[in-house]
């Protein structure tokens, strides 16, 4: 069986899993509420009478086309909500072939190991792209509407299809580290709950934890930063800002966003490279 239709079979199972769509369907959810409560917030008289002018004005560009179209997609970013459901789906993907001896099927059928490991993460990236377009599925109609209603016109000729499609494919990327850490985690562990439980503490807390912890150390030390999953997502997805440089957390400096789409590739591949390295050494049967 070659790599294509490993591909293929994995991507279908991945997608017929009914975790899958309760995560889309949450995400979805969570969108409209988070948009419609603040386009509540940003017209309501309360707010305008204990928020400054220029704070509710700038409320109101997340909201209102084009700039809401980049606010949706950093929903699903790896550093965002998206990256925190695909972990859950990582995990649960990629640990269960254990529990289940799908695994040990898939190789006693001569299965390459390195063609299972990499078709489970080209899935995984494939969903990473599915869910950075569900924001868009599902707020870009709510804010187009958000914004007719507020100034009489949706300004069609200031969406670039080309600029949002490239802003869409690198939040999709921006994934990639959370993803491949999860399937590590998934190999070392062979657990869903120790995967998915280790990957969401890192992404909720440890990560921020450890990017306060530099900060406050300062110097040369403090530029590590710069190469986590989160500084390097915030400055690659700063492009759909216009460039505008905006700090993932509590002023951590950013790289420039060529250096961070290089560093996001060179993380990702060092941690298949060693879940691969494990999967290789496990006890599992490789012919009928």
């Amino acid at each position: 069986m070659n790599t294509w239709n490993v591909l293929r079979i994995e991507g279908i199972k991945v997608v017929r899993r009914p975790m899958t769509w309760v995560l889309a369907g949450v995400m979805a959810l969570l969108v409209i509420v988070i948009y419609t409560s603040l386009y509540m917030a940003v017209t309501g008289q309360e707010t305008s009478e204990t928020l400054p002018p220029e704070a509710v004005e700038a409320l109101r560009e997340t909201l209102y086309w084009p700039q809401a179209l980049f606010g949706l997609l950093s929903f699903s970013a790896g550093n965002g909500l998206g990256g925190l459901l695909l972990v859950i789906v990582a995990g649960a993907t990629v640990a269960q072939e254990y529990s289940w001896r799908t695994a040990h099927l898939w190789l006693a059928r001569g299965l390459p190991r390195p063609a299972f490991l990499l078709g489970k993460f080209a899935a995984l990236a494939l969903v990473a792209l599915a869910f950075a377009l569900i924001p868009l599925l599902v707020g870009g109609p709510l804010t187009a509407w958000f914004t007719y209603r507020s100034t009489g016109t949706i300004p069609l000729e200031s969406v670039r299809i080309p600029w949002v499609a490239l802003a869409l494919l690198r939040t999709a990327y921006t994934a990639l580290p959370y993803l491949a850490l999860t399937l590590l985690l998934a190999v070392l562990t062979r657990s869903v709950a120790a995967s998915v439980g280790i990957g969401l503490a890192y992404s909720l807390l440890l990560e921020g934890f450890i990017l306060r912890l530099l900060t406050l150390i300062g110097g040369r030390v403090a530029q590590v930063g710069k190469f986590l999953p989160a500084s390097m997502a915030a400055a690659l997805t700063s492009l759909d800002r216009g460039g505008m440089e905006a700090p993932a957390a509590i002023g951590t400096p950013l790289l420039e966003p060529w250096a961070a789409a290089l560093g996001i590739a060179a993380l990702t591949t060092v941690l298949l490279v060693t879940a691969l390295g494990i999967f290789r050494q496990q006890d599992l049967p490789e012919q009928a």
